[in-house]
């Protein structure tokens, strides 16, 4: 466990943004990934960094394992997580090769239990991942899953301020692009266009900037797994695809009833 008195020492940049700068680090002589949040606070319309007392509380094995806080010399927080080797489903997709139908079905069902600890039963439910995305969805050589890059924000609350969008653009809920805060529905709706573009390859509106450039891209390409051209699936397993992207967050299966339709597929 990190604490005040541990060093963490920053190795390689992986990802810098406006709000956290994330490396490759060493502590105690472990690869770790560092999260490192300015000192002066995030700018405005991003959220705060997760509560590390809740972060602790994360503990699945479908979720990236958090080691501990401490501050560095100019003050600014770094958040220390398990070293998880793989490969994002970004990664994959980027490739150009769709996953098997049989290797879809278990990565859906793998993060769908992720999910379903966040939004159902861990100690701090309920809790969203924050920005379920391909790039936060680590694929491993044995065929497990690990979200990564959990916020753990309480669902219904707009993480950066009202009407602010955060996440990854593409796979967004239509009610969280419109400026809805998002909710355990729309995590279940981002995850499954994370199973289409596996199944299917890249997204049609994956390189649009805004919201209304990715509504408009779903307006002429609807993301359905019943599209002419989508690999063959279970019945039971397009049925519950099918529901997970409804337009209506209500009639959206909850991430406990994913698991249970893709664990009989």
């Amino acid at each position: 466990m990190a604490d005040s008195r541990d060093r963490v020492q920053l190795v390689k940049p992986l990802r810098f943004g406006p709000a956290v700068e994330v490396w490759e680090a060493r502590l105690r002589g472990r690869r770790v990934v560092a999260r490192r949040f300015p000192p002066e606070g995030p700018p405005p319309g991003w959220p705060p960094p997760p509560d590390p007392a809740v972060l602790r509380a994360m503990n699945h094995p479908t979720l990236q394992r958090f080691l501990g806080e401490v501050r560095d010399d100019e003050g600014a927080r770094i958040q220390v997580f398990a070293w998880c080797e793989g490969r994002t489903a970004a990664e994959v997709a980027r490739d150009g090769v769709p996953l098997s139908p049989a290797r879809c079905l278990s990565m859906v069902r793998e993060a769908a239990r992720g999910l379903r600890w966040l939004h159902e039963r861990g100690p701090a439910a309920p809790r969203l991942h924050g920005d379920p995305s391909p790039g936060n969805l680590l694929l491993d050589e044995a065929g497990r899953c690990t979200w990564l890059d959990v916020q753990a924000w309480e669902p219904g609350r707009p993480p950066g301020g009202t009407g602010v969008v955060f996440g990854t653009l593409p796979y967004l809920a239509p009610e969280v692009l419109a400026g809805e805060p998002p909710t355990e529905a729309s995590e279940v709706f981002a995850l499954g266009l994370i199973a289409l573009e596996a199944l299917r390859g890249p997204l049609p509106w994956a390189r649009a900037g805004s919201p209304s450039e990715v509504l408009a891209g779903r307006s002429l390409d609807p993301p359905d797994p019943r599209l002419p051209g989508a690999p063959e699936w279970p019945p039971n397993a397009v049925t519950t695809l099918h529901a997970m992207l409804s337009r209506d967050p209500s009639a959206r299966p909850s991430a406990g009833e994913v698991v249970r339709g893709f664990r009989s597929a």
